[in-house]
């Protein structure tokens, strides 16, 4: 085949497609989820909530049988746990939109690519084997067709939400040994690092797992970065080598 042939083609309007859908999903979560869980509103709730419990205990107040300050004390509590309810509940949101919004990525970048590769390519097998793709692997084919993601500022927000959407979804294992390593923001806070100089991450496990409004941002900034940086025509001459993967699924490519 001509080396001048168009192996990838990244259609402006389809990039444009892909960015505005993204920045809509975000939009939207902000609108209709994340703005119910401002930290003023949830202590707003919390309050109300204590008053209400308050109110409930004392339509059975008996001053010979029980304690003002014990009522108080209940009622106060249930608007504290009302509080914290709420914030895990914050967080269990943002890992479903960051879980969400990463997966998608993942599934329309393996589309693209395969779409692409159906112009040139016959092998099913090979389709299959780039649905199947680790993140890495998508990552060493993207560098083979010049794109090296790993160089790029934004990298880390990627590489970072990986391992924390592996940890959220299977707990302890290798993934969560990797975010200790290299991103344990998700783990520790900052001021616990500086305290123990990063012992406190010994006894971490999943369950410590955190993620903030500015990460869940920083990862969908990455995207759109991400998908401004595909470059928008590849050729066949321009891709001097493919990954090893894709040539044991793809027999009858071959790149010398």
């Amino acid at each position: 085949m001509n080396s001048s042939y168009t192996a990838f083609q990244f259609w402006s309007g389809h990039r444009k497609h892909l960015i505005d859908e993204h920045k809509f999903f975000v939009s939207q979560a902000r609108q209709r989820l994340f703005a119910q869980f401002e930290d003023e509103e949830m202590k707003h709730a919390a309050d109300a909530h204590a008053e209400a419990t308050w109110e409930a205990m004392g339509q059975h107040f008996d001053p010979d049988r029980h304690d003002l300050g014990d009522f108080a004390e209940q009622a106060y509590e249930a608007g504290i746990d009302l509080y914290l309810s709420l914030c895990d509940m914050r967080e269990q949101v943002l890992f479903a939109m960051l879980v969400s919004i990463f997966h998608r990525w993942e599934k329309e970048l393996r589309d693209w690519l395969v779409r692409e590769m159906r112009h040139w390519m016959q092998d099913e097998t090979a389709f299959r084997r780039v649905w199947s793709s680790s993140f890495v692997e998508v990552l060493n084919l993207l560098k083979d067709l010049g794109l090296d993601v790993r160089s790029k500022p934004y990298f880390t927000a990627l590489d970072g939400c990986r391992l924390v959407v592996n940890v959220h979804k299977h707990g302890d294992g290798k993934s969560l040994d990797n975010l200790k390593r290299q991103y344990p923001e998700f783990i520790v806070s900052d001021d616990e690092i500086a305290k123990s100089g990063g012992a406190a991450l010994s006894w971490k496990d999943h369950a410590d797992l955190h993620i903030s409004t500015e990460q869940f941002e920083a990862v969908s900034n990455a995207i759109v970065l991400f998908w401004n940086d595909v470059p928008e025509c590849i050729t066949l001459g321009e891709i001097k080598k493919l990954p090893k993967w894709l040539l044991d699924a793809a027999p009858s490519i071959s790149f010398k």
